[in-house]
């Protein structure tokens, strides 16, 4: 029998953090506190990023490359089925 394990996870941005990357499985995501700041895309693109506030969910697809960042203080936790592992700009363009 093959069962579905659900990883939850919890992330804490600083004010000002930004990054690049993409994750092998769909993500699940609610804003709890602060806001958000999400672009697709192939490149860090904070200028396109769209703001989603406290109560948002979001739904990222596997392999989507996506801008993540948070002008304020924000937390976000989230569900996914595992195995997870999330590839940062570095790491694809460095191969």
């Amino acid at each position: 029998m093959y069962r579905v394990n659900r990883s939850p996870m919890r992330s804490f941005l600083p004010a000002g953090h930004w990054e690049h990357h993409f994750h092998n499985q769909d993500a699940r995501v609610a804003v709890v506190s602060g806001a958000l700041k999400v672009a697709v895309g192939p490149e860090l693109n904070k200028a396109g990023a769209k703001t989603y506030p406290v109560g948002s969910f979001l739904y990222v697809p596997a392999n989507v490359q996506h801008t993540m960042g948070a002008d304020v203080d924000t937390i976000c936790i989230g569900a996914a089925v595992g195995p997870w592992k999330t590839h940062y700009e570095h790491e694809m363009h460095h191969h």
